[in-house]
């Protein structure tokens, strides 16, 4: 099978921060016997136009001047559009030219799999021209912050849409998306880097840890992840227990205000900061 796999962001490189997800699943679907999987997405100030990802063909396509093609991998598009309006003078070109990739490599593809609506959107022309089925994988910010009525526009033309959450069924419900169209399927992570059963000691050893309490901030570093809020709190729960390390683990545009923050409130021994 054929599968064409659009977004609007991709990991630049394996284990980036980057909806890192997506490329475990893209890997893992092109392992399948007989399968072929083309990515299509954006590509950025410092991303190869095309890569080779073990057997996962990755196909970037450029949309402005290279050093200012910044609407992803810098927050996400909806934090790209908040910042002004040259922003969204870009998302026209940005649009244009991810249609016309999915249409250049779309074409003898047997399925595509679009990652959150807009993406779906782009892809609505291969069914049309082409009779392509869509299937969508909803991500979230698409259900927060489009148009209700976009979506159901989008959705409408989809013939399978993943929800990996409850509240996604019932958002799709309240849409009147029938349900034989719904799927429960999960994100694609490497769960093996989750095995509870690893030696931890080095883990102890390199942060310097006893037998402390240990709080994580495990996330995108971003204002709707909100990395700034869990610092602020630190000193008030520091004040009524003090054998506790906290964790921040991401990355993000964010992460050197939140470094700045640590300093200012004196924490620098309290919080470790991984990337």
């Amino acid at each position: 099978m054929k599968i064409l796999s659009l977004s609007t962001s991709f990991p630049r490189f394996k284990d980036d921060w980057v909806l890192p997800s997506l490329d475990v699943e893209a890997r893992e679907l092109s392992r399948c016997h007989g399968n072929e999987v083309i990515v299509i997405s954006s590509a950025g100030t410092d991303t190869k136009d095309f890569e080779l990802r073990e057997k996962v063909k990755i196909y970037r396509f450029n949309y402005f001047i290279k050093k200012y093609q910044t609407l992803t991998y810098t927050g996400g598009l909806s934090t790209s559009f908040a910042s002004g309006i040259i922003s969204k003078i870009k998302a026209i070109p940005f649009m244009i030219s991810f249609m016309l990739s999915a249409l250049k490599y779309g074409r003898k593809s047997d399925v595509v799999h679009a990652h959150w609506t807009p993406s779906a959107f782009v892809a609505i022309p291969l069914k049309i021209l082409y009779k392509k089925p869509i299937v969508v994988s909803l991500l979230g910010a698409d259900v927060r912050l489009l148009p209700r009525w976009l979506n159901k526009f989008i959705l409408k033309r989809c013939d399978g849409i993943i929800a990996s959450v409850p509240i996604f069924w019932v958002y799709l419900k309240e849409l009147g998306v029938k349900k034989d169209k719904i799927y429960a399927i999960k994100h694609c992570y490497d769960y093996d880097k989750f095995n509870k059963k690893d030696d931890i000691s080095g883990f102890k050893k390199e942060f310097n840890l006893k037998n402390e309490k240990i709080v994580t901030f495990l996330g995108r570093m971003d204002p709707f992840k909100d990395p700034i809020t869990f610092v602020k709190s630190i000193p008030y729960v520091l004040k009524k227990i003090k054998d506790v390390k906290f964790f921040i683990v991401g990355y993000g545009f964010l992460l050197d205000d939140v470094k700045k923050l640590v300093k200012e409130l004196k924490l620098e021994k309290r919080v470790i900061i991984t990337g």
